[in-house]
This record gives C-alpha cells, sequence and structure tokens, in this order.
C-alpha cells in the first residue's frame, strides 16, 4: 500500500513510502519492482490515476505561481532602489530637524513643505521640541514652506474649536554639509521663523523656560 500523508494510494503494494509526494513514491514503486510495469498500471483503480494527476498538476501550478510571484517582488525591490537612489541624488540631508519655541504658545503639530516633522511646546526645557529624524531638502530649493498648529486655547479646548494655523515661506539656511546634521527652527514671536544648519545641536535661551 503506498501511503500519502493520511491518505493512500490502495492499489500499489509497497511497505512504506519513502517520500511524502505520492506521484514520486507512485513512479519509484513502479521501477523499484521485477514485475512488468505494463501490469502494475492496469492495476490502478481510477481514482488513483486522477489523484496522481491532479497532484502533478497542483504542483505545477504551485511552481509557477511562486516563480511569479518571486519576479514581481523582485523588480518592485529593483524600482524601489532605483527611486532611492534617484531622489537620494535630488536632495540634500537627511537632516535631523529640532524645534526651539520662544513663544508663549505652545506648537502642536510642526510641517515642513507638508511633511510632519514633530511638535514644540512653549517654556519647554531644552526649547520644548524633541529631534526629528530625518528630513530632505531638494537641491534647487531656495525656500521652505513652514506651516505651524498651535495648540488650543482653554476656550478652544471647551468648545473643541478648529487649531489656530499659520503659514510662512522661510529661506533655506546656508547647508555647509550636503549629507548630515541638524536644522534648527526657531519659533519667535509675531510669528516669526528662523532656521540654522548646526553641527550639533545647540541650548536655546529661552525666557522663563523650565
Amino acid at each position: 500500500m503506498l501511503r500519502y500523508g493520511t491518505r493512500c494510494c490502495a492499489s500499489v503494494e509497497l511497505e512504506q513510502c519513502p517520500r511524502t509526494d505520492c506521484a514520486t513514491a507512485v513512479i519509484e514503486s513502479l521501477m523499484q519492482t521485477s514485475e512488468p510495469i505494463i501490469t502494475r498500471l492496469n492495476r490502478f483503480t481510477e481514482l488513483d490515476m486522477r489523484e496522481f494527476f491532479e497532484r502533478s498538476m497542483q504542483e505545477a501550478r504551485l511552481r509557477r505561481a511562486l516563480s511569479t510571484a518571486a519576479g514581481i517582488l523582485l523588480v518592485g525591490v529593483a524600482a524601489w532602489g532605483q527611486a532611492c537612489v534617484a531622489g537620494k541624488g535630488e536632495t540634500y540631508g537627511p537632516y535631523e530637524v529640532i524645534g526651539d519655541n520662544y513663544t508663549d504658545r505652545g506648537i502642536s503639530r510642526l510641517f515642513i513643505d507638508g511633511h510632519g516633522v514633530g511638535s514644540s511646546y512653549a517654556d519647554g526645557s531644552g526649547g520644548g521640541g524633541g529631534i526629528y529624524c530625518c528630513h530632505d531638502i531638494p537641491k534647487h530649493a531656495k525656500t521652505l514652506h513652514i506651516k505651524v498648529e498651535l495648540e488650543w486655547t482653554k476656550e478652544q479646548y471647551e468648545k473643541h474649536s478648529p487649531h489656530d494655523t499659520f503659514e510662512t515661506d522661510i529661506p533655506v539656511p546656508p547647508l555647509p554639509d550636503k549629507h548630515d546634521g541638524f536644522i534648527e527652527f526657531h519659533f519667535l514671536p509675531r510669528q516669526r521663523i528662523d532656521a540654522a544648519w548646526v553641527s550639533f545641536p545647540t541650548i536655546p535661551h529661552i525666557p522663563g523656560a523650565h
């Protein structure tokens, strides 16, 4: 009896199947006997033959599907890699971003050219903002578009009003290092924003910071 997992090809007399593949085991059993192959084949039942060919077709379809999936994956990885290389050649950076808040109003969200880069709290330790990684600057850019979303006031919070926001364009700061460093954004009263490249974060002197 030829075993295939928990199923059997009942017409083939074999003490135990050396493989888990029924089709392979059938062929091996035919080749490992002195009895003429044609006689052995005649002993297959219709069910045995159907299972034999169905299993073979399933294995062939599985191999084709895996081959196709692998091809698609390789094409996608290659395209992604080319895009990264191309994009890298068109930008400076990546730079880490720091926001120092010199105002009396916290910044709940900060956007640079449409990309969210964190927040910056008023009167906060270390300038009120953390370090965001990372932001690239297009090589030919002359300005950065900044959008600031301010924290709610108490009245706005109670009424669930929209956040106050403002937007402005500021010059791209000089970038001595085209591939590394930090860009500090200083948020000043009257909605003024300055930006500067630094090799290492500075310590802002903000009155009332704690």
